[in-house]
């Protein structure tokens, strides 16, 4: 039974052996290259101690190394836990490819959970508009250096401002006789106004397999037709549904 019990010994640090020689060998194997949100892209990012702060820094790493000949290594990128705003779209382009041998992987390291981010956090001063709602001036939309479209509360993407509201139904657009382009569509009478912000006002139209958006660009009250600011496709008929958003005159709850 000793016998026994030291040859599972022995199979065991044997078995610990190899697992600990494999996972170095294949460490030895790739390349690594770590981005952490408390990193510096100035750093080399070619260890943890030492991470690049943005993914593009990792990016453009891997295409300096690419340009000094072809890989002979995979090149994993490891992001770090943590939050990762991006102040513009992260762009990858056919050079940034690996190879069959030797892939370029973007992972979260070990058990850490990354969020790669389009967002901003709007840090102004919140007040009272009316009844529950909240109001928020932020100088660089009024300067319209910035523009967004959608606003998310503790994770929860938040429901701008409609007409009808949901649960309300939809409107229908109104046919016409007359060819109005297709940049354009016939509405029925109170579905329009000259709203405040007319400009930021999207029109949502449900076709047979999709949706579209459409902002507007003019709108004559007197033939109710509303002119986009671009062409639409296909003519709209009255079998299409729509609803109108981001209306300032909307905003209810």
């Amino acid at each position: 039974m000793k016998y026994f019990k030291r040859y599972l010994i022995v199979i065991y640090v044997l078995v610990t052996f190899i697992l600990s020689s494999l996972t170095t060998s294949a460490n030895d194997e790739e390349s690594a290259i770590y981005v952490s949100h408390d990193g510096n892209d100035s750093l080399s990012g070619d260890s943890i101690d030492k991470p690049f702060a943005t993914i593009q820094r990792a990016r453009d790493a891997i295409r300096a190394i690419k340009k000094k000949g072809s890989l002979i290594k995979p090149i994993t990128v490891y992001l770090r836990g943590g939050t990762y705003e991006l102040s513009e779209t992260i762009v990858f382009t056919p050079e940034d490819s690996g190879t069959k041998t030797c892939p370029i992987t973007y992972r979260a390291y070990q058990n850490e959970k990354p969020i790669i981010s389009g967002g901003r956090q709007i840090d102004g001063s919140w007040k009272k508009y009316k009844d529950k709602i909240m109001v928020c001036t932020i100088p660089e939309v009024k300067e319209g250096k910035w523009l967004f479209r959608q606003l998310f509360l503790d994770g929860e993407r938040l429901i701008r401002a409609r007409i009808p509201n949901i649960g309300k139904g939809f409107y229908n657009i109104d046919e016409s006789e007359e060819d109005i382009g297709r940049d354009a569509m016939k509405y029925r009478e109170g579905h329009f106004k000259k709203w405040k912000n007319l400009n930021d006002v999207e029109v949502v139209v449900y076709r047979s397999w999709n949706e579209s958006r459409l902002i507007i660009s003019d709108l004559d009250e007197d033939e109710r037709i509303v002119t986009f600011t671009g062409p639409i496709g296909r003519r709209l008929g009255r079998n299409n549904r729509y609803y109108i958003d981001n209306v300032l005159e909307g905003l209810d709850q």
